[in-house]
Protein backbone atom coordinates (compact mmCIF):
# COMPACT_ATOMS: atom_id res chain seq x y z
CA UNK A 1 0.00 0.00 0.00
CA UNK A 2 2.39 2.24 1.00
CA UNK A 3 4.83 1.68 -2.09
CA UNK A 4 1.89 2.27 -4.04
CA UNK A 5 1.48 5.31 -2.74
CA UNK A 6 4.68 6.92 -2.65
CA UNK A 7 4.78 5.32 -6.19
CA UNK A 8 1.88 7.50 -7.55
CA UNK A 9 2.81 10.43 -5.71
CA UNK A 10 6.43 10.72 -7.05
CA UNK A 11 6.20 9.23 -9.77
CA UNK A 12 8.76 5.90 -10.43
CA UNK A 13 7.17 4.40 -12.94
CA UNK A 14 9.43 4.65 -15.85
CA UNK A 15 6.94 4.05 -17.98
CA UNK A 16 4.48 6.41 -17.20
CA UNK A 17 2.10 8.48 -19.54
CA UNK A 18 3.50 11.63 -17.35
CA UNK A 19 6.88 11.31 -17.39
CA UNK A 20 6.38 10.27 -21.50
CA UNK A 21 5.02 13.54 -21.92
CA UNK A 22 7.53 15.47 -19.99
CA UNK A 23 10.20 13.65 -22.44
CA UNK A 24 11.99 12.36 -19.55
CA UNK A 25 14.44 9.33 -21.03
CA UNK A 26 13.20 5.42 -19.65
CA UNK A 27 14.65 5.12 -15.85
CA UNK A 28 17.04 2.53 -15.26
CA UNK A 29 16.83 0.81 -12.06
CA UNK A 30 19.41 1.89 -9.93
CA UNK A 31 21.26 -1.06 -7.76
CA UNK A 32 23.35 0.78 -4.51
CA UNK A 33 24.44 -2.70 -3.80
CA UNK A 34 22.12 -2.47 -0.39
CA UNK A 35 19.22 -4.42 0.40
CA UNK A 36 17.28 -1.10 0.33
CA UNK A 37 14.65 -0.12 -2.12
CA UNK A 38 15.05 0.05 -5.56
CA UNK A 39 16.05 3.56 -6.73
CA UNK A 40 15.00 5.05 -9.94
CA UNK A 41 18.67 6.28 -11.67
CA UNK A 42 17.56 8.65 -14.47
CA UNK A 43 19.51 10.48 -16.48
CA UNK A 44 19.17 13.97 -17.15
CA UNK A 45 20.88 14.50 -20.21
CA UNK A 46 17.51 14.62 -22.51
CA UNK A 47 16.28 17.80 -21.34
CA UNK A 48 19.28 19.62 -22.25
CA UNK A 49 19.40 17.62 -25.15
CA UNK A 50 15.79 18.75 -26.34
CA UNK A 51 16.94 22.55 -25.56
CA UNK A 52 19.86 22.09 -27.62
CA UNK A 53 17.66 20.87 -30.67
CA UNK A 54 15.61 23.33 -30.46
CA UNK A 55 18.11 26.24 -30.91
CA UNK A 56 19.94 24.18 -33.61
CA UNK A 57 16.46 24.11 -35.71
CA UNK A 58 16.06 27.99 -35.13
CA UNK A 59 19.70 28.57 -36.01
CA UNK A 60 19.89 25.81 -39.16
CA UNK A 61 16.81 25.24 -40.25
CA UNK A 62 14.67 28.42 -40.19
CA UNK A 63 14.35 30.65 -43.55
CA UNK A 64 16.97 33.24 -43.57
CA UNK A 65 14.71 36.27 -42.48
CA UNK A 66 13.23 34.23 -39.43
CA UNK A 67 16.63 33.44 -38.59
CA UNK A 68 18.01 36.86 -38.21
CA UNK A 69 14.98 37.68 -35.96
CA UNK A 70 15.54 34.42 -33.83
CA UNK A 71 19.47 35.28 -33.23
CA UNK A 72 18.46 39.22 -32.70
CA UNK A 73 15.86 37.52 -29.56
CA UNK A 74 18.31 34.95 -28.80
CA UNK A 75 20.54 37.98 -27.89
CA UNK A 76 18.60 40.41 -27.12
CA UNK A 77 17.19 38.36 -24.37
CA UNK A 78 21.25 36.46 -23.30
CA UNK A 79 22.45 39.99 -22.42
CA UNK A 80 20.28 39.53 -19.31
CA UNK A 81 23.09 38.26 -18.22
CA UNK A 82 25.39 41.27 -18.12
CA UNK A 83 22.78 42.87 -16.05
CA UNK A 84 21.95 40.03 -13.27
CA UNK A 85 23.05 42.45 -10.81
CA UNK A 86 19.66 44.41 -11.14
CA UNK A 87 16.53 43.15 -10.75
CA UNK A 88 15.68 43.82 -14.47
CA UNK A 89 18.29 41.01 -15.11
CA UNK A 90 16.99 38.24 -12.91
CA UNK A 91 13.32 38.44 -13.67
CA UNK A 92 14.11 38.55 -17.17
CA UNK A 93 16.93 35.24 -16.92
CA UNK A 94 13.88 33.80 -14.75
CA UNK A 95 11.38 34.25 -17.36
CA UNK A 96 13.91 32.85 -20.01
CA UNK A 97 14.59 29.70 -18.10
CA UNK A 98 10.71 29.30 -17.49
CA UNK A 99 10.25 29.55 -21.13
CA UNK A 100 13.20 27.16 -21.95
CA UNK A 101 11.25 24.42 -19.38
CA UNK A 102 8.11 25.12 -21.41
CA UNK A 103 9.49 24.60 -24.26
CA UNK A 104 11.38 21.27 -23.87
CA UNK A 105 8.61 19.97 -22.96
CA UNK A 106 6.20 20.88 -25.60
CA UNK A 107 9.29 19.25 -28.04
CA UNK A 108 9.54 16.67 -26.48
CA UNK A 109 5.91 15.47 -26.80
CA UNK A 110 5.29 17.43 -30.15
CA UNK A 111 8.44 18.36 -31.95
CA UNK A 112 8.90 21.61 -33.41
CA UNK A 113 5.16 23.14 -33.31
CA UNK A 114 3.42 25.99 -33.47
CA UNK A 115 2.33 25.54 -29.76
CA UNK A 116 6.20 26.14 -28.81
CA UNK A 117 5.67 30.17 -28.37
CA UNK A 118 3.19 29.62 -25.61
CA UNK A 119 6.43 29.34 -23.64
CA UNK A 120 7.12 32.89 -24.19
CA UNK A 121 3.78 33.45 -21.79
CA UNK A 122 6.41 34.26 -18.99
CA UNK A 123 7.47 37.25 -20.68
CA UNK A 124 3.89 38.74 -20.43
CA UNK A 125 4.12 39.87 -16.83
CA UNK A 126 7.53 40.76 -17.14
CA UNK A 127 6.92 42.91 -19.59
CA UNK A 128 4.17 44.79 -18.24
CA UNK A 129 6.97 45.08 -15.25
CA UNK A 130 9.01 46.38 -16.98
CA UNK A 131 7.15 49.05 -18.80
CA UNK A 132 5.62 50.34 -15.80
CA UNK A 133 9.28 50.59 -14.02
CA UNK A 134 11.47 51.51 -16.53
CA UNK A 135 15.21 52.23 -14.93
CA UNK A 136 16.81 55.94 -14.89
CA UNK A 137 17.97 56.55 -18.13
CA UNK A 138 20.90 59.14 -16.93
CA UNK A 139 22.07 56.38 -14.05
CA UNK A 140 21.99 53.41 -15.53
CA UNK A 141 21.73 53.93 -19.78
CA UNK A 142 23.11 50.50 -20.70
CA UNK A 143 20.43 49.11 -18.49
CA UNK A 144 17.97 51.58 -19.82
CA UNK A 145 18.49 50.90 -23.79
CA UNK A 146 18.42 46.55 -22.99
CA UNK A 147 15.09 46.81 -21.43
CA UNK A 148 13.84 49.09 -23.74
CA UNK A 149 15.47 46.40 -26.67
CA UNK A 150 13.83 43.95 -24.78
CA UNK A 151 10.35 45.18 -24.74
CA UNK A 152 10.15 46.07 -28.48
CA UNK A 153 11.76 42.80 -28.83
CA UNK A 154 9.98 40.59 -26.85
CA UNK A 155 6.44 42.35 -27.66
CA UNK A 156 6.87 42.26 -30.99
CA UNK A 157 7.73 38.11 -30.44
CA UNK A 158 4.72 37.51 -28.32
CA UNK A 159 2.28 38.65 -31.38
CA UNK A 160 4.03 36.34 -33.47
CA UNK A 161 3.89 33.52 -30.90
CA UNK A 162 0.15 34.45 -30.38
CA UNK A 163 -0.26 34.03 -33.90
CA UNK A 164 0.81 30.55 -33.83
CA UNK A 165 -0.20 29.67 -31.18
CA UNK A 166 -4.03 30.78 -32.54
CA UNK A 167 -2.87 28.64 -35.76
CA UNK A 168 -1.73 25.31 -33.65
CA UNK A 169 -5.30 25.65 -32.27
CA UNK A 170 -6.88 26.27 -35.20
CA UNK A 171 -5.69 22.62 -36.26
CA UNK A 172 -1.74 23.43 -38.03
CA UNK A 173 -0.38 20.89 -35.77
CA UNK A 174 2.21 19.48 -37.77
CA UNK A 175 5.76 19.68 -36.73
CA UNK A 176 7.28 22.47 -39.62
CA UNK A 177 10.40 22.21 -38.48
CA UNK A 178 12.75 18.69 -37.80
CA UNK A 179 16.25 18.64 -37.29
CA UNK A 180 16.32 15.74 -39.50
CA UNK A 181 17.69 16.91 -43.37
CA UNK A 182 15.41 17.98 -45.43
Amino acid sequence: MAQTFLSVVFDTNPDSSFRRFLGFPTAVPYDSGTSGPNIQKISLGEPPIRALEILWIVLFRFRPVPRIWAILLICVNALSLLFLDTIYGQVALAAIVAAIIVMVVIHARLGFVRLLGIGHIFWIPMLIGFALHLPDATEQPALYYWVISLLVCDTISLVIDTIDVVRFFRGQRRPHYTWESR
